[in-house]
């Protein structure tokens, strides 16, 4: 016992320190499997084998034996005369050092013979006395070492210590596990005796199959504090039932919990702080695996279900933190949704700033936790010719102490030396962590803000239908970036939801949010009577407001959309236009699952595939497909007289079409008419920004895949010659340089 108590704590120690250095660096379920060691260690009762690595090596023989000794009499894992089997295994002592363990000197040592008194005990190993003389030489020394460790084995001995620490953790066993299983008993007849079941045809579509295949089963019981998991049953207060998109972040999070075993994870949680109840490391452990364990589901859900729900999953989170007022609380094994307010913070900062991952931190992680394995799971590798050398070690060390004087003032100042450097990383590292923390604290806090000015705003104002006046809007900004302005100009937009664009044939309307603490942020989507949230970022543009901006691919029976996209002016100003791209899913429960095509996504498509020159006769762009396939060139005569250092995309124009006829001529099956446009462009000589002014732009096929497969394929690029792209501050450019030249 004495031994999984110490090897244990090193580990659970261990994983604390990863878990506060490696925060938003790897994964949360790289960092929830972390704890699979401790659960082996405290599950495995012994040692595998010897090694170097060992943190035994780091205890005095003196302790190990006196452990041993205790362990062997007095531990809960009676472990034998395992120390005297690997002492006899090897070296010279083989025969004789065994002998002598047999016949009497661990007897004599650890006072079984108590009746004889010390005279009996010098009979003892005398009658064992060996003839190797270095054994015997040994078997004093150690004799003479021992004489206190002999003294406390001989009161465990007598059956008193033990005996009481023995019944004293039978007790505990009893008391924690008892408390803990008359808890779940009378918490799951309750759920037994109110729970209904959930109306099957009411259930989300994304997830039907999945809870489907996980054998998983939904119940309403009223008055439920909070949404659980227990067996293979899902449980959900019958208030949140009505909430079409809560109950699609409740049910994923619970089959996240299922997918990744959890019910299995928690008894053996419950397991072993019932048989490690002193053990108060073990419970911490315990508390910090089920908040990873939340991590972890919180991490999965937002892979399920798509990034555009990351904050309206942290919505329902915070919800379920502060509306949670049911009258029956889920017992510990139960796997809630709603945790501690504690874990809630560090959840919704989680959610709130995407996850840094470092693949080099992982390899570290693991490295370490190979060696802290190593440190933990083997035994010393001091042997017993280790003891029979260690006297003549120390007399070797003390020749090699008189030879060493002269070095010691040279390594005197290295380790000065050393330890200043390390102190002035020290202090660097601490300032970094700490603007690291303010970071967090302020991307928490911001997000909390969002959140609460998002929470605080009614769907019933959208019945007001109000628009933006972009007239006097224009001239706000006009005023607001004009120098000579005395006085700041009053902004014509008020906090509050404003129609941004409508098309009645698709019957899809979007709002946008406008507030002071965060301006253009928020957007919501209204069809039929179905409304649904997302944090999204726009721009108060009148070209926001074309009914062309958005498009139904698919549509039920009754005639509302099933698939349909629309795009969004994201960002405008003389030298960027950015348009963003969203294909939307609406399920038969009226949630509406949201797909952006990111920037990302479509600048390392052109990057992995295309490649851009300029002609030998710098009168065009080639560009080159996949190592092989040749586009039409684009035409830059008008730059002839301007010194070209290379041809290049840019991403700071790009626009689409949601119904080309471009492509009726197309290849590939399932075109649907939606086109990116994107911006390639020249960078100058001199000149840092890339120039497309009267260019075509390229154009690219964007199929838009249904919830299963995905969300979409980019393929079929050409050059557009039907049009050239326009920017008015660029031509303005290009003529004063011309000018210069003259």
């Amino acid at each position: 016992m004495i031994e999984m108590i110490i090897t244990s704590s090193v580990l659970i120690l261990v994983i604390f320190l990863l878990r506060k250095i490696t925060r938003g660096r790897i994964s949360m379920r790289f960092r929830y499997a972390l704890w699979l060691v401790v659960v082996l260690r405290l599950l495995l009762p012994v040692s595998v084998g010897n090694s170097a690595v060992s943190i035994w090596n780091l205890l005095p023989l003196s302790w190990q034996e006196t452990i041993d000794v205790w362990e062997d009499k007095g531990g809960l894992y009676l472990s034998g005369n395992q120390k005297a089997a690997t002492m006899a295994a090897d070296g010279s002592l083989r025969g004789d050092m065994a002998s002598a363990f047999q016949n009497g000197f661990w007897a004599a040592q650890t006072g079984e013979e108590h009746d004889g008194t010390a005279g009996k005990e010098a009979g003892t190993v005398a009658a064992s006395e060996p003839k190797n003389k270095e054994a015997k030489v040994l078997l004093t020394e150690m004799a003479e070492q021992k004489q206190g460790a002999g003294d406390l084995a001989s009161g465990t001995d007598r059956g008193c210590l033990p005996g009481v620490l023995r019944g004293i953790w039978m007790l505990g066993v009893v008391a924690v596990g008892g408390l803990m299983a008359a808890g779940q008993v009378r918490f799951m007849r309750i759920l037994h005796r109110r729970r209904r079941i959930f109306n099957k045809e009411k259930l989300p579509r994304v997830l039907v199959d999945r809870l489907k295949k996980r054998r998983l089963k939904v119940y309403q019981v009223k008055g439920l504090a909070s949404p659980c998991l227990v067996g293979r049953y899902i449980y959900i207060d019958a208030g949140l039932a009505e909430d079409k998109q809560k109950l699609v972040h409740i049910l994923a999070h619970e089959y996240c919990h299922a997918v990744q075993s959890d019910t299995l994870w928690t008894f053996l949680r419950c397991a072993l702080v019932t048989v490690y109840w002193f053990h108060p490391l073990v419970w911490a452990a315990a508390f910090a695996a089920r908040q990873d364990s939340e991590l972890s589901c919180d991490e999965a859900v937002i892979r399920l279900l798509g990034e555009e729900e990351r904050f309206a999953y942290g919505r329902t989170l915070m919800y379920l933190l502060t509306g949670g007022q049911g009258e029956i609380d889920c017992a510990g094994t139960a796997l809630t949704m709603e945790g501690r307010k504690r874990g809630i913070k560090e959840r919704v900062r989680m959610i709130a700033g995407k996850t840094d991952r470092k693949r080099w931190m992982a390899a570290a992680v693991l490295l370490t936790m190979l060696l802290a394995c190593g440190c933990a799971f083997t035994g010393s590798d001091r042997d017993a010719d280790g003891l029979l050398g260690q006297k003549d070690g120390q007399q070797r060390e003390e020749v090699q102490d008189g030879q060493q004087g002269t070095q010691e003032d040279a390594k005197k100042e290295a380790e000065r030396i050393g330890k200043e450097y390390e102190e002035a990383v020290g202090v660097i590292d601490a300032q970094e962590e700490t603007l690291e923390v303010m970071e967090q604290e302020k991307a928490f806090l911001a997000a909390l803000d969002y959140q609460g000015v998002m929470a605080g705003k009614d769907d019933g104002e959208l019945s007001l239908d109000r628009e933006i006046d972009y007239q006097a809007y224009y001239e706000y900004l006009y005023n607001m970036q004009d120098d000579a302005q005395q006085e700041n100009p009053e902004n014509p937009l008020e906090n509050g939801w404003y129609l941004l664009c409508r098309n009645e044939e698709a019957g899809i309307s979007l709002y946008g949010l406008y507030t002071e603490e965060f301006g253009c942020r928020g957007i919501k989507t209204l069809i039929g009577e179905d409304v649904n949230s997302y944090d999204i970022s726009w721009c108060a543009s009148r070209m926001n407001g074309y009914s062309a901006n958005i498009r139904v691919l698919e549509t039920e029976e009754n005639g509302l959309p099933v698939r349909f996209v629309f795009k969004l002016l994201t960002e405008n100003t003389s030298e960027r236009e950015i348009w963003t791209l969203y294909s939307g899913f609406r399920y038969d429960t009226g949630t509406v699952q949201l797909e952006e095509l990111t920037a990302q996504m479509y600048q390392e498509w052109i990057e992995q595939y295309f490649s851009f020159a300029v002609s030998d006769s710098n009168d065009k762009i080639l560009i080159t497909v996949d190592g092989d396939m040749a586009l039409e060139p684009i035409d830059i005569s008008a730059y002839q007289d301007q010194k070209i250092e290379k041809a290049m995309p840019t991403f700071d124009v790009t626009g689409f079409d949601l119904d080309s006829s471009l492509y009726e001529e197309g290849i590939y099956e399932g075109y649907e008419g939606v086109v990116l446009y994107l911006a390639v462009g020249l960078k100058l000589e001199g000149r840092s920004e890339v120039w497309f002014d009267g260019l075509s732009p390229l154009s690219v096929q964007v199929l838009c895949g249904d919830q299963q497969g995905e969300a979409f394929i980019l393929q079929q690029p050409r050059t557009d010659e039907t049009f050239k792209l326009n920017s008015l501050s660029q031509r303005r450019k290009l003529e004063e340089l011309a000018v210069e030249k003259e």
